[in-house]
């Protein structure tokens, strides 16, 4: 039921994020999703995803997850999705 959820809930993400897409300050359109995020950082073996978000200023994305060994990580991705930069907290 929790894996249900989980899909249904990248499901719904997916089909907002098509209609109202964040853009960078060149007024282009991102290269990458945060359900793309999401399945990036499940894959790369982070879990506990609490949080993803587009920095504006920056033009990056920055999730908060925990990392394979249980402890806090900042993760910050560019607009093709690409790890930019981790951060234990």
């Amino acid at each position: 039921m929790r894996v249900l959820l989980l899909i249904l809930g990248l499901f719904s993400s997916t089909m907002l994020w098509a209609q109202d897409s964040p853009q960078s300050s060149g007024g282009e359109p991102l290269r990458t999703s945060v359900p793309e995020i999401v399945r990036q950082m499940v894959s790369l073996g982070y879990h506990d995803i609490n949080e993803v978000e587009w920095d504006m200023d920056e033009e990056k994305f920055e999730a908060e997850a925990k990392d394979a060994a249980g402890k806090n990580v900042e993760v910050e991705f560019s607009l093709s999705g690409e790890v930019i930069d981790v951060e234990y907290e």
